[in-house]
């Protein structure tokens, strides 16, 4: 049917001895720049005649009948006729040559119903030409769009009403806006037009609910499917982290431990009262100071990246003054340094135990601070053995379990987005499989 022919914009009714003017009409239409159909070149050999006529019909947007003695007496040309007006067509009646009252009974009652264009030889074919133009543009897109959907109504009526012929999304909603209007604007809709819109909006609205309804599943599954993801990333994270933690504790009790034990060595070789003497005394030049330099840097080979250093109470709240040093850049014999707050250092003139203070960073790394009193005869405390940590080989373990944590856990979170990304590719994939079967 409809769908044998692209859709054309004038579609010529004639009779065989007005082929001439028929050819003139035809060569100023394309001229013009639009499609004609004439059944002189659209018919194939061989083919049933009228179903090809009323197939080229049915893809015009505008029927144009000749008028003149020979096509009213054709029988032919009146099936055309009524099968256009059948199909709603705007109809373009157009005289070539004169008819008498007796031939006017014949002609369809459709063509006196239009208004008529005169294109016979007395008239100016130029002139009715334009006027044919401009008939021709007037509602054009409602024309257009009858056309169109007249065709597609006729392939669904032609495939037994399946379908996946009937209009989907924006063309749905286009097509009830047209046939809204073409209650009052020519052409008008077709029984088969009407019947094909609204199998149209109803299968539309079938498919929209099927589309929420896969769309609401697949929300439900992919809320699913990454709370699943998120609890094993969360799982996996928390037990490197709970592993760390433990690891990481135990470091720093094994370094504390080791460094306490330093401690103890450290102080067990220096005297209170001797002590007391050096801190009183001259300093660098002074033999017991360079002895108990000598015994610092005894202690500073357990662990050499430590900083092994003595000092006493100052006169100013929260001072401290340096006695002995081991650093490469140490302070110098009672160098006076303030802690505001208090430090782990004062807490050591007023507690006998040794203290583990806070970490800290430095730039050699991650560092921590011990004291041990030192106490004299008396068992009063004089002084203090310090000692500073640093603790990046005992942290190395933890640290490269925490490397592997992001690791791993940048490999999950890889691994939930491809998964899903996949997922939605699937359920698009599912959707478009969907809107096609509609």
């Amino acid at each position: 049917m409809g769908d044998q022919y692209n859709l054309s914009d004038v579609m010529i009714s004639y009779s065989r001895r007005d082929k001439a003017f028929v050819q003139r009409l035809d060569a100023a239409l394309r001229a013009s720049g639009r499609e004609v159909w004439v059944d002189w070149e659209d018919i194939p050999t061989g083919a049933d005649f009228m179903e090809e006529i009323q197939a080229g019909i049915e893809a015009a947007n505008t029927f144009v009948f000749i008028i003149s003695p020979d096509s009213l007496g054709s029988s032919v040309c009146y099936k055309e006729v009524e099968h256009a007006v059948e199909c709603k067509k705007r109809l373009i009646p157009i005289l070539h040559r004169d008819i008498n009252d007796e031939l006017k009974s014949k002609f369809h009652p459709a063509v006196g119903a239009h208004n008529w264009l005169y294109f016979r030889e007395s008239d100016d074919f130029d002139q009715a030409f334009q006027t044919l133009v401009k008939t021709l543009e007037t509602d054009i897109q409602q024309t257009r769009t009858h056309t169109r959907l007249l065709v597609r109504a006729q392939e669904w009526e032609a495939h037994q009403r399946n379908p996946s012929y009937l209009l989907q999304g924006d063309d749905t909603q286009e097509a009830l806006g047209w046939l809204a209007a073409s209650v009052t604007k020519e052409p008008h809709s077709t029984p088969l037009q009407n019947e094909y819109i609204l199998a149209s909006q109803q299968n539309e609205a079938a498919r929209q609910q099927l589309e929420r309804k896969l769309q609401r599943q697949a929300r439900t599954r992919l809320r699913l499917l990454l709370g699943l993801l998120l609890g094993a990333i969360i799982l996996v994270i928390a037990g490197f982290l709970w592993f760390d933690s433990v690891i990481y504790n135990a470091m720093i009790q094994v370094a504390e431990d080791n460094v306490s034990k330093i401690l103890e060595v450290g102080t067990a070789g220096i005297d209170g009262d001797t002590f007391k003497q050096i801190a009183n005394g001259s300093g660098p030049s002074d033999p017991l100071y360079q002895q108990h330099m000598v015994w610092l840097n005894s202690i500073k080979k357990f662990d050499p990246s430590m900083n092994v250093y003595t000092y006493i109470p100052g006169t100013k709240p929260n001072e401290i003054l340096f006695i002995g040093d081991t650093s490469a850049s140490g302070t110098t014999f009672r160098e006076s340094y303030i802690f505001d707050p208090p430090g782990v250092l004062q807490s050591c003139f007023s507690d006998a135990a040794t203290d583990f203070g806070e970490l800290y960073g430095e730039t050699s790394g991650t560092a921590s601070t011990l004291c041990k009193p030192l106490l004299n005869a008396q068992g009063q405390i004089v002084g203090a053995l310090g000692i500073d940590i640093f603790l990046d080989r005992y942290l190395a373990v933890p640290r490269q379990i925490q490397s592997l944590a992001l690791t791993v856990s940048g490999l999950l979170i890889i691994g939930t987005i491809l998964g899903v990304l996949a997922y939605l590719g699937l359920h698009w994939r599912q959707r478009r499989e969907t809107q096609l079967a509609a």
